[in-house]
């Protein structure tokens, strides 16, 4: 996508994400000669998996055909059919015949003691640290809590010279997995990937330690050290003592949660996908939601990796651009991908098995822990809403305000579903998080600048 930057005013096709899903769906509906705008909240294309360095130069709008990528776009919501975004303090809307959501995913942490101190920060975060500047500021971090990116981003550590302290993984893979490790064989390049970061960290002299999980993060002001403790196969801590570990940052992860709230706030269902243990939305075979002319692809509609979402990105372009033009999609090619996309289902859903959090991950947090860090919620204030009746997220927010700060409930809503869960409230029995215009805080000035006469000359 280079050249000039002419905006369609009105394009066939909204794109709203610039990662792998994004990008292959705006590919394959320009192919077949429809144009497409791109918006996404980053500066480059790409998501997390195509992060590359701050110091390249960052392009502006650009264009290449029937393609306009708009990067540094917030999308706030919709009204009606209009998609509501600001760039550089500006207001503007956009509407298309067809709207593609691919908003990725965003990563969950478990809430343990300390956890708010500095020098915790995700596993994720830490990876983007390290792609776009090439640093570390921490010298001896601990990755802890589940899922291969642990290994990922440990062994990308090691490789920088960072001295990782250790790996703490909450899963126990084991025999009674052995039905879900057959389901990952569907894809042995992924798997050999893996093993690759296992072997990279072995030879760094980094341990990993498997089923074990953050007692407490301990520090006076910052992070100093962190307590380890065993894990029964619920992930409820055993009676062992505790292992003090010292370090400089603690990298949590405890996999992702679908970003599904602009599908929730257009109007699309939402339900609970009890495999990933995310809401997502409701889609059909061509990657429908059941909300007029949108779409949701990748991660955004269950997690699943780079290599899947660009798959549903491809599917879904194409037959998005044969329901817009009348010409009929290449059954063949579509066949193609959907059996690669069968192939990468089945090994997710091994994957998603064997590093699932056990229930008894919610009994973590302490009293005094802050559960919702935006409103310093703690887990006595969750209980005492939880005693008094509470039974859904929604009056949970109302209750004690947690999900009400900045992150919209993004950090603390599978923790709080965990709490719900425990008094008989799962989320699967309750009611999908309720998503308001504007699901990114909308700036004042932007406001005023399009809305008031005299602010606009």
């Amino acid at each position: 996508m280079n050249g000039g930057t002419a905006e369609p005013a009105e394009p066939d096709v909204l794109v709203v994400g610039a990662g792998p899903a994004g990008l292959a769906a705006a590919a394959e509906s320009a192919r077949r000669g429809l144009t497409v705008l791109v918006v996404d909240e980053n500066q480059r294309p790409g998501g997390q998996i195509g992060r590359r360095r701050f110091a390249d130069p960052a392009p502006g709008p650009q264009a290449d055909g029937p393609v306009t990528f708009r990067p540094g776009v917030v999308c706030h919501g919709f009204h009606g059919r209009e998609a509501v975004l600001t760039s550089d303090g500006e207001l503007w809307t956009a509407r298309a015949r067809a709207v593609v959501l691919a908003t990725g995913a965003a990563e969950k942490v478990l809430p343990v003691p300390g956890w708010t101190l500095p020098g915790v920060m995700t596993a994720g975060a830490a990876q983007t640290f390290l792609k776009g500047s090439g640093v570390f500021p921490f010298r001896r971090p601990v990755v802890a809590g589940t899922g291969p990116l642990l290994l990922a981003v440990a062994s990308q550590l090691a490789a920088a010279g960072v001295r990782v302290a250790a790996v703490a993984e909450a899963a126990r893979p084991g025999a009674r997995h052995w039905r879900d490790a057959a389901r990952a064989l569907a894809e042995p390049a992924l798997l050999a990937q893996g093993a690759g970061y296992g072997a990279r960290l072995a030879l760094a002299g980094v341990r990993v330690r498997t089923g074990t999980g953050v007692r407490a993060i301990e520090g006076d002001g910052r992070v100093t050290g962190v307590r380890l403790g065993r894990l029964h196969p619920d992930w409820s801590f055993t009676e062992a003592p505790g292992e003090l570990i010292e370090c400089d940052a603690v990298l949590l992860s405890h996999g992702f949660s679908s970003s599904s709230d602009l599908a929730a706030q257009c109007g699309a269902e939402i339900e609970w996908d009890a495999q990933r243990l995310t809401w997502r939305p409701v889609r059909d075979a061509e990657f429908r939601t059941t909300a007029p002319g949108v779409r949701a692809v990748g991660d955004c509609a269950g997690v699943g990796g780079s290599q899947r979402a660009e798959l549903e990105g491809r599917l879904a372009g194409a037959l998005l651009a044969a329901e817009l033009t009348g010409r009929a999609a290449d059954l063949g090619r579509v066949r193609r991908l959907r059996r690669r996309l069968a192939r990468l289902e089945a090994f997710r859903i091994g994957m998603d098995r064997m590093f699932r959090p056990g229930p008894g991950a919610a009994s973590w947090p302490g009293p005094d822990t802050e559960v919702c860090r935006c409103q310093e919620v703690t887990r006595r204030e969750v209980d005492a809403a939880l005693d008094g009746g509470v039974a859904d997220l929604h009056a949970l927010k109302l209750w004690t305000r947690a999900g009400m700060g900045a992150c919209q409930s993004r950090i603390c809503a599978p923790a709080l579903s965990g709490l719900l869960a425990r008094r008989g409230h799962g989320p699967a029995r309750t009611a999908p998080p309720s998503v308001r215009f504007p699901v990114r805080p909308l700036p004042m000035g932007a406001v005023r600048a399009a809305t008031d006469p005299e602010e606009k000359r």
